[in-house]
């Protein structure tokens, strides 16, 4: 439910909003205000109906208030004028055995505090590095765990490497060999016949990558 900044005072934080869903303007809603260039988030403090039909919403941006996390200040480090606005909310995947086979891994997704919903079968590890620009030259050095970023201010990229297996159990047999694949830079050794294939994507971070 995106909505657009038509008024903006960022002395004092309010936001004059038309187009978005009312409920995604309650008091304690996570926004994202954000332009071309850059974004902030924070967190409603109080939310007044500024037309008839509800359409148009008075954001404070306020502080000292008992809300959690609550904002540090008022100043969006920017004015967000003619800016989109969302509601912000958590995604969460995870790898466990298939509804539909115990002897079969699969992704799982948890969109906020809903139920688990499975995507796909087969995906047997999921392993997220971060692409670390050392010297500030805006490229990334190296890609190393996340507790081994010493500084995520300089983090530029994110890459996914993903395993998939087949359901089946008995599609390779190299002579009675188990299959040897590489899985995150590393060469692994089956301990069955499943056929196994890595996958490998790279993000960049909105305006942090050269």
């Amino acid at each position: 439910s995106d909505g657009r900044v038509i008024q903006h005072n960022n002395s004092n934080g309010n936001l004059r909003i038309t187009g978005i869903a009312g409920d995604n303007l309650q008091v304690g809603s996570i926004l994202l205000v954000s332009n071309c260039e850059r974004g902030a988030i924070f967190q409603v403090s109080t939310s007044l109906a500024g037309s008839t039909y509800y359409l148009v919403k008075n954001l404070v941006n306020g502080t000292g208030t008992s809300m959690t996390p609550g904002n540090s200040t008022r100043d969006l480090g920017s004015r967000y004028l003619d800016a989109s606005v969302a509601r912000l909310g958590t995604r969460t995947y995870f790898i466990a055995n298939s509804g539909f086979d115990d002897n079969v891994s699969a992704l799982w997704r948890i969109d906020n505090a809903a139920d688990p919903v499975e995507l796909l079968q087969g995906v047997e590890n999921l392993q997220i590095s971060y692409g670390v620009d050392t010297n500030g030259d805006r490229v990334v050095d190296n890609y190393v765990a996340a507790n081994a970023v010493g500084s995520w201010a300089n983090v530029s990229s994110v890459r996914l490497n993903i395993l998939i297996s087949s359901l089946s159990d008995n599609v390779v047999n190299l002579g009675g060999n188990k299959q040897t694949y590489i899985f995150n830079g590393e060469d692994v050794t089956a301990t069955d016949y499943r056929l196994r294939k890595e996958f490998t994507t790279t993000v960049a971070i909105r305006n942090l990558l050269q």
